[in-house]
């Protein structure tokens, strides 16, 4: 199994975990040599491959990807440089060697490349006010003590559910694949631990843009006539002033207006 090393770096600086990667391995492999770390590669004389010319090869993305990683699975060990945590090579990798080790790039990176799609990131401290998406993941920093570990757990379980995939990084950067029922049951935490959660397929609660997605798939396509738009603008101010109201008195009903119109979307998409 390789390694993954960001590669992206500004300066011609790479932190010293990254370049004692690459100083240690015989089989260094570029996504593209057309980088920095090429030439730092060069200038040290250190020997390395590139994967450019499946650039050429590949008819689409999509089986650029696919050559990339038939390659990739050639290797037994060696060090794979992505130039961020966004390389879809690189994801997929990780995706299939789940405990892959993951250098550069930042604290984050070995979470980052387990998301699938969109994520959004975020400070355990400000968990409590968040309003997590429906559809993207979201990565929680800062997780430093059990509490506050229990205090995410009950943020993601409300938004995703128990059975979204969870992953937690510990202090010393290795990641676990666990349930985000179990965040708070570790043995240590600190400034340095994090958690990614990736929505389920299925949304275990709704907001706009999963009402959206829902809501294009029983409309038919044409205009709204402008006639129909101050009835809707005042049925939605009505809304939110329904929900500044319970608010004020301890309670949201967000998740169960969304939830509501979900089911209602959902029946219109089966008649």
């Amino acid at each position: 199994m390789l390694d993954i090393l960001i590669s992206g770096f500004r300066n011609g600086e790479l932190t010293v975990d990254a370049l004692e990667t690459l100083d240690k391995s015989d089989n260094v492999i570029l996504h593209t040599e057309r980088c920095e770390l090429a030439r730092l590669l060069a200038q040290k004389g250190k020997a390395f491959s590139s994967l450019d010319r499946l650039y050429e090869e590949a008819e689409d993305f999509d089986s650029h990807i696919r050559l990339v990683l038939e390659e990739l699975e050639k290797h037994e060990c060696g060090v794979f440089c992505a130039m961020s945590a966004w390389d879809e090579a690189a994801r997929e990798y990780t995706r299939r060697h789940p405990k892959v080790r993951v250098t550069g790039g930042g604290s984050f990176s070995p979470l980052m490349l387990r998301a699938r799609g969109k994520v959004t990131c975020l400070s355990a401290q400000d968990i409590g006010g968040a309003a997590l998406p429906a559809l993207s993941g979201v990565i929680v920093t800062e997780i430093d003590s059990r509490e506050l570990a229990g205090e995410v757990k009950i943020a993601l379980l409300d938004a995703y559910g128990d059975r979204a995939e969870t992953y937690f990084m510990d202090p010393g950067g290795q990641v676990l694949s666990l349930s985000a029922e179990n965040l708070d049951r570790l043995k240590v935490y600190d400034h340095r631990c994090a958690c990614l959660v990736n929505p389920p397929a299925e949304p275990y609660m709704h907001d706009i843009e999963s009402l959206e997605k829902l809501a294009e798939k029983v409309l038919p396509n044409k205009e709204m006539p402008a006639k129909e738009l101050l009835p809707l603008a005042k049925s939605m101010a009505d809304v939110v002033k329904y929900i500044i109201v319970c608010r004020r008195h301890g309670y949201d009903p967000s998740w169960e207006l969304f939830d509501a119109a979900a089911e209602i979307l959902k029946k219109e998409k089966d008649q």
